[in-house]
């Protein structure tokens, strides 16, 4: 008996915290691509309000370029709750050579706060081809 009570218990704070709710926003404007030269200019501007990341979690953004037949990802961006960056940060000076050497690490990463709005401006450049006239930009 003490032990279906336990594992009810159990089950029912595992739902809870899985269920934790998101109440902030994460609002991208209209992305910007122009051709300069020789190259191809991307802009956005990303906007996280009010606890879109929960303290201890993140969230990663992978900008791409592609059409039917090329693909291009970009530089990614990582926004990070104040615990998970602060664990992030540890678990950074904790790794060997070898380990940093070997990890996927983001290009940026924000630390977002829980009041508020964090504001970014994302901006990347790349050589222009051809194909990136009929491209289509995607945010995984």
């Amino acid at each position: 008996m003490k032990r279906k009570f336990l594992l009810i218990l159990a089950l029912a704070f595992t739902s809870i915290v899985l269920a934790q709710n998101y109440t902030g926003s994460i609002v991208f404007s209209e992305g910007i691509m122009k051709k300069s030269n020789d190259s191809l200019h991307f802009s956005i501007n990303i906007e996280v309000e009010n606890a879109a990341v929960i303290s201890s979690e993140g969230m990663r953004f992978i900008p791409t370029l592609s059409d039917a037949e090329h693909f291009l990802e970009m530089p990614d961006v990582m926004f990070q709750g104040k615990n998970k960056n602060k664990s992030w940060k540890r678990s950074k000076s904790l790794m060997n050579k070898k380990q940093r050497a070997n990890f996927n690490w983001p290009t940026e990463v924000i630390k977002v706060t829980k009041k508020g709005r964090t504001l970014y401006s994302y901006v990347f450049k790349a050589p222009y081809e051809l194909w990136m006239d009929n491209a289509k930009m995607t945010i995984y």
